[in-house]
């Protein structure tokens, strides 16, 4: 195995790990869905405080700002080119966004 590829499987525990504190509440786990973008519908309820995305196809971020609410976010393991309307997330403390392994050059 090469020192690049482990080097980015201690980082990916490291990483898992740190987000593994999930503050209690309701969470919304859409993880490994085949999604490729959010519903321009889409919106989280109220009490939800953690949303996770991770191992998707999502290349934008686009209509959360409509989920103010949020306190911990995951994209990990998606194809992020655009993320419009994240900066609203005012209340977000915890992001989760590092590449996926596929998009990682060994």
């Amino acid at each position: 195995m090469k020192l690049n590829a482990i080097m980015f499987l201690i980082f990916q525990t490291i990483l898992a790990v740190s987000f593994s504190f999930i503050l209690p509440g309701p969470v919304l786990d859409l993880s490994a869905r085949g999604m490729q973008k959010l519903d321009p519908n889409f919106i989280c309820s109220e009490d939800t405080h953690t949303l996770i995305l991770d191992r998707n196809n999502i290349m934008k971020l686009d209509h959360l700002e409509r989920s103010p609410g949020l306190q911990q976010l995951s994209v990990a393991g998606n194809r992020l080119v655009r993320m419009m309307g994240v900066s609203r997330l005012t209340e977000c403390r915890t992001w989760r966004l590092f590449m996926s392994w596929s998009s990682c050059p060994l």
